[in-house]
């Protein structure tokens, strides 16, 4: 079954929707993917100080991750019973593994297995207070397995990312005559004539001497 989800007038998911009489079909075959076990460096503190400094703002049951590789292959992430939750940490590891801080966001998935009877089934051998799932980043099958959840075939797309308002610096630009009928003052004939020998005399160290009448 085909569907559809909409913002407005404007569709911004569209895909095809299936119950399978076997899961296990649907699953990519252990045999394919290659082991990961890298070593998992980063916790939860540094996966987002990681991701904020890509442009990524993540808070509250969206800060999954619990500890990661600085590779991006292999993870852990907490369980709180928030499936949506739970699958954007699994794209967020899809965002360590880049190589580039650009700011990215998945545009195309090209297929999502969930086996909630086999999630459910694992997360019981766990006690409550420490629920969390192995996850796994296959990046040359461009798979990422965790539970019972398989996210196949991800397609991320750089954005700009925001700029920052800045104040407006407002500048006063005033012309005043190097010679007329008025009588200048001292203080602005000597300002005068500094600025017009610093606009035409290219020098980085200016030396000023100040003259000083004590009469």
């Amino acid at each position: 079954n085909r569907f559809e989800i909409t913002e407005g007038d404007n569709a911004v998911v569209t895909g095809i929707l299936q119950i399978p009489t076997n899961v296990e079909n649907e699953k990519i075959s252990a045999n394919l993917a290659e082991c990961v076990d890298d070593e998992e460096e980063m916790n939860t503190k540094d996966i987002y100080k990681e991701l904020r400094l890509r442009g990524y703002q993540y808070t509250g049951v969206f800060r999954g991750l619990q500890s990661a590789s600085v590779s991006g292959s292999n993870g852990h992430i907490a369980w709180t019973s928030n499936w949506v939750a739970f699958m954007d940490s699994m794209l967020q590891m899809m965002i360590l593994g880049q190589n580039s801080r650009n700011l990215l966001v998945p545009t195309r998935i090209r297929k999502l297995t969930i086996d909630p009877k086999y999630h459910i089934q694992l997360i019981q051998d766990y006690p409550i207070e420490d629920r969390q799932f192995s996850v796994r980043h296959y990046k040359s099958l461009n798979v990422i397995i965790s539970g019972g959840i398989e996210i196949c075939g991800i397609v991320a797309t750089p954005i700009l990312r925001r700029q920052k308002a800045v104040k407006a610096v407002l500048e006063e630009y005033k012309f005043v005559a190097h010679r007329d009928l008025e009588t200048m003052s001292l203080q602005d004939a000597i300002k005068m004539s500094t600025h017009i020998a610093l606009e035409c005399c290219n020098m980085i160290n200016v030396k000023i001497i100040e003259f000083v009448d004590d009469s």
